[in-house]
């Protein structure tokens, strides 16, 4: 199957830079999940009769690079296990912030969904220009039957709440939910699965 997706896909004959063996769809057999360049693939003997593949380009990110960890963990408590996928996604910083690069650290959650890959949470957990940084805390926790998502304020490197350029987001932007910052009294965040999507 990989090879079919490599050449309906055109894709390079690198290997892939993360190749996961999980339970994610259809029978208790494990799928393969892997990363190709910026692709997400999945594959197996019981996914799509073991003669198809469902994948995902991470259009998010960048480069490749950019893409640091990819893991599978069931949060939803049914058995099959969500896609973690943890990066940098680089935007263009404000003018006052005086440099040209942002830099995101997000985490963005995936499930099998008939046979499709869908894009269930994303979180931004830390920024930084420079060396100039805030680190968010992301703790996967146990929620009765299910693993929550729980977001907590973090630390600064080298900002004060005086000098940081950003404002605390109050909700979502682009589809992520906010970074939460280490003053101005923001409290932790969990999101637990509650059959269609990850709510407080």
């Amino acid at each position: 199957m990989y090879a079919l997706y490599r050449r309906d896909r055109g894709a390079s004959s690198s290997k892939p830079r993360f190749d996961l063996g999980a339970d994610v769809a259809g029978g208790r057999e494990p799928e393969r999940v892997l990363l190709h360049d910026r692709d997400l693939v999945v594959f197996g003997k019981g996914f799509r009769g073991g003669a198809g593949y469902a994948f995902m380009t991470l259009a998010q990110f960048a480069a490749p690079g950019d893409i640091r960890s990819v893991r599978a963990l069931d949060l939803t408590g049914d058995g099959k296990a969500e896609i973690i996928v943890h990066g940098t996604v680089r935007a263009a910083a404000p003018k006052e912030a005086g440099a040209a690069t942002v830099d995101r650290d997000v985490v963005l959650i995936f499930r099998l969904e008939g046979e499709g890959i869908q894009r269930v949470f994303a979180a931004e957990v830390g920024r930084s220009i420079g060396d100039k940084k805030i680190v968010g805390e992301l703790k996967f926790v146990r929620a009765d039957d299910k693993v929550g998502i729980e977001l907590a304020p973090g630390r600064a490197v080298e900002w004060t709440e005086q000098t940081y350029p950003f404002n605390q987001d109050k909700g979502p932007v682009g589809g992520f939910e906010p970074l939460l910052l280490p003053w101005g009294g923001a409290q932790p965040a969990r999101y637990v699965w509650n059959g269609s999507t990850f709510a407080k």
